[in-house]
């Protein structure tokens, strides 16, 4: 058991090793991608190290923006308008001045295309979780506030005991399907256009995309076995232990009923090693801990600390407050004044109601956005109508999750263009109108956000 999980430890590092060296290589726009099946198993290391240093960051992300803005109702009144905005931007809007900044940044090296293709995974991670968590922070009950005010514990500890701890399972839910929405995108981040050149970044989604153009389809069919086999091991290696050890912190009194099993935390718990690594930490601790305090034989002593805030304190924090809102500003008026010369020279009307582009007009443009409006009202509402019944089911019941939880994790991963080309065919095939097949395939890439938090919540 000891020398399957030192595997493990082994195979991480050697992932990240792999992709530190990849990351050294000299700068080149568009790498050679080697289609042969051996290359395969390099490939899905280096796209699993992109999706895991992205997550981190996304996690750091997470808890630093959401806590500000669950605690300060200044920031809270921009912190999540903002975030708002940002989830609702599709992800590869930030692609072209990330990926022109990098290479400014890292012009003899292939590690400024490594963080744009990060920075972009990044995007798809982040939003959710931390919405998420700022809403598991607002929510939390009243009486743990209590317990950390009367206990007298600091921001740090109260974050550390209470707040992390209450919004721990919802946290967990959140990063699975986050981290599937950065395998959902990958073949469009490993290898895409900026300006008619063409980058790309040796990795399994680059690899697909160009034994697809090839015409390779044995290769390709292998190529998404490969991407499923990786999907499942990262749900089974590492999601599922999370979610196992995040029922400790349930709000019910028998956590244990959860009936969340995985087989790795079985193997863990079984670790000789471990088990004298507790026994040994059990001893030097002196004693139980529960919540963070240690029992003795006189009770939980508590105290009441009332703190003030520093009035040089208070004038950085209104400073600070002021030079964001100042750099907010500058950047919504930078913005908005780009947008109005890109349009300036548009007619207000070409003289015909039209959506083709040769009829571009500000009339044309704001029916656009109002068609495209309709549209995402319509997904949300139609993918909540089976999103919610499917979430209901898989966690309300031990045997769906063991069922269908990975079936689930499995297809909101997949990589959207590999199964959207699929679909249009034989929608097409099947002489099914473009804008029903529009909103499909616009409810499979949403729908999966319902989906999880429902789980997390039921």
């Amino acid at each position: 058991m000891d020398l399957f999980l030192l595997g493990l430890v082994i195979a991480i590092v050697g992932i990240l090793l792999h992709y530190a060296h990849e990351a050294e290589r000299p700068f080149l726009a568009k790498s050679s991608i080697d289609t042969s099946v051996s290359a395969l198993p390099g490939y899905a290391g280096l796209t699993l190290a992109r999706g895991l240093i992205a997550y981190v960051i996304a996690l750091l992300f997470t808890l630093v923006y959401g806590w500000i803005a669950a605690h300060s109702v200044r920031a809270n009144r921009v912190m999540v308008p903002l975030l708002d905005i940002l989830q609702t931007l599709p992800v590869l809007t930030f692609l072209w001045p990330v990926q022109a900044a990098m290479i400014v940044i890292f012009p003899d090296s292939s590690i400024g295309l490594e963080i744009t293709v990060i920075i972009m995974v990044f995007t798809g991670q982040a939003w959710n979780m931390t919405f998420s968590f700022y809403q598991s922070l607002r929510t939390l009950p009243p009486s743990l506030r209590e317990v950390a005010r009367v206990n007298g514990f600091g921001p740090i500890r109260t974050f550390a005991k209470i707040e992390l701890p209450a919004s721990m399972i919802g946290l967990v839910y959140n990063s699975m399907v986050s981290f599937a929405g950065g395998w959902f995108l990958i073949t469009s981040i490993e290898l895409f256009t900026v300006n008619t050149t063409d980058y790309s970044l040796p990795g399994i989604g680059s690899w697909l995309v160009t034994v697809q153009q090839q015409g390779q389809w044995g290769s390709m069919a292998t190529g998404l076995g490969v991407m499923a086999l990786m999907i499942i091991l990262v749900d089974q290696l590492i999601f599922r232990p999370v979610l196992v050890w995040a029922q400790r912190f349930r709000m019910e009194d028998q956590a244990a009923s959860s009936g969340e099993s995985s087989w790795l935390v079985a193997i863990w718990r079984r670790s000789p090693l471990l088990q004298a690594f507790r026994a040994w930490r059990f001893r030097r601790r002196g004693g139980d801990v529960y919540g963070g305090l240690r029992v003795t034989s006189h009770g939980l002593q508590t105290r009441q600390v009332v703190r003030e805030t520093a009035p040089g304190r208070r004038v950085a924090m209104t400073v600070f407050r002021w030079f964001v809102i100042i750099c907010m500003l500058g950047l919504l008026g930078w913005g908005g004044w780009g947008m109005v010369k890109l349009l300036a020279p548009l007619p207000f009307w070409s003289g015909s109601i039209s959506l083709k582009t040769e009829d571009a007009s500000w009339i044309t443009a704001i029916l656009g956005l109002l068609a495209s409006f309709l549209r995402v009202v319509v997904v949300v509402g139609v993918s909540t109508l089976w999103a919610v019944p499917l979430g209901l089911l898989i966690g309300r019941s031990q045997r769906a999750r063991r069922l269908l939880g990975p079936v689930v994790q499995l297809v909101a991963s997949f990589p959207a263009p590999m199964f959207f080309i699929a679909l249009v065919v034989v929608f097409m095939s099947l002489s099914i109108p473009f804008e029903l097949t529009c909103l499909v395939l616009m409810s499979a890439a949403s729908a999966w956000y319902i989906v999880y938090n429902v789980m997390a919540g039921s």
